[in-house]
């Protein structure tokens, strides 16, 4: 005997059934991960990726800002990176080359480390601020607190903010001697591809401008609003200021080409999907035990 077919009208509700099961699976994982980013991030931090210009602030929604400004991150640290090593070592042999080159004989020490009476940093104490030189005492002695001190180590430890901190007005000014005035004189050996018309103060604005996104970056502040592109292509084009090359170098490092090609809904709901999938099988594993 024949069996009859199953009816179309006994299909349909099961398959309903199983999309809705899916959804409520999905929407109980999402919420539950909403939760948890809040109950360790806190509610405020979770909430500053709230789009209140908009409705749509779902927990899923929330999440994938949240999961793109991480990718934003990840996408820039390679341009970071890059230029923050090439700026700080560009100023330093700068310096030190126009040091030997005023005295006719090559410094046996490093410029950065001469006394007091005798630095070419910024040390004005009338201002309630530590000044260039107490930053590089700070450093030696945070280097000292884990090894021994050496040029190249002291160059390191020295922060983004003092390296770019060193554009400011008061090292600018045309001197025949290598007092403290290293700019204009210097720009062309650090930067021996900048723009024509560009001088000191255009650069230190376009170093201001990566400190601040570096900054947010590193300190883990929202950046889903911002574009990653047009983040990119300024430490880019700051980097080939530098050298063209080093900046093409730069650029096959960073994965901002997937963000750039899925745009910020395609890759935050591909994100999203993967990681409430892998929260999912968390919670869901049997715990091992040893």
């Amino acid at each position: 005997m024949t069996e009859a077919p199953e009816s179309d009208g006994e299909a349909a509700p099961t398959l309903q059934a199983r999309k809705l099961a899916e959804r409520l699976a999905a929407h109980h994982a999402t919420s539950k991960l909403h939760a948890l980013l809040s109950h360790h991030f806190s509610p405020e931090r979770i909430g500053s990726f709230e789009d209140h210009s908009k409705a749509d602030n779902t927990p899923q929604r929330i999440i994938a800002r949240y999961l793109f400004s991480i990718a934003a991150v990840e996408a820039l640290v390679p341009a970071f990176h890059v230029l923050e090593v090439a700026l700080r070592n560009g100023i330093y042999n700068a310096v030190a080359a126009r040091i030997t080159e005023k005295k006719g004989q090559a410094i046996a020490d490093c410029w950065l480390d001469w006394p007091e009476h005798e630095t070419l940093l910024q040390n004005d104490r009338t201002k309630r601020v530590a000044t260039d030189y107490d930053k590089v005492q700070a450093a030696k002695q945070d280097i000292l607190r884990r090894r021994s001190l050496n040029t190249g180590r002291l160059i390191a430890e020295l922060s983004f903010g003092f390296w770019s901190g060193l554009f400011a007005s008061h090292y600018g000014g045309r001197s025949e001697e290598m007092d403290t005035k290293f700019w204009p004189a210097l720009l062309p050996v650090v930067f021996s591809n900048l723009p024509t018309g560009y001088d000191r103060g255009m650069v230190a604005e376009r170093l201001a401008n990566i400190r601040k996104l570096r900054n947010r970056a590193f300190h883990h502040e929202p950046l889903w609003r911002r574009s990653v592109k047009t983040d990119l292509e300024m430490i880019s084009e700051t980097i080939g200021w530098i050298d063209p090359i080093l900046a093409g170098f730069a650029r096959t490092m960073s994965s901002a080409k997937t963000i750039q090609e899925t745009g910020f809904d395609g890759y935050a709901k591909r994100a999203t999907v993967f990681a409430l999938e892998r929260f999912a099988e968390k919670e869901t594993a049997p715990l091992q035990h040893d």
